[in-house]
């Protein structure tokens, strides 16, 4: 009876972990992603800043 016992524990315990392996994995790849996407908006918007900001002397004396 006991061996049925430690038997019928066992696959709760897979699933338990069958279910956790793809969560974490999924948190992992949402959170690179994210960084990522995070990463690739501040450059876009710094290398923005910075074309703006060249540009606008340029603009100025264009237009004295």
């Amino acid at each position: 009876m006991t061996h049925i016992g430690i038997n019928m524990c066992e696959p709760s315990h897979l699933s338990a972990e069958t279910v956790l392996t793809p969560s974490h994995l999924f948190a992992e790849t949402v959170l690179s992603a994210s960084h990522l996407l995070a990463e690739t908006v501040f450059s876009v918007s710094h290398l923005f800043a910075e074309t703006v900001l060249s540009a606008s002397p340029l603009f100025a004396e264009t237009y004295q």
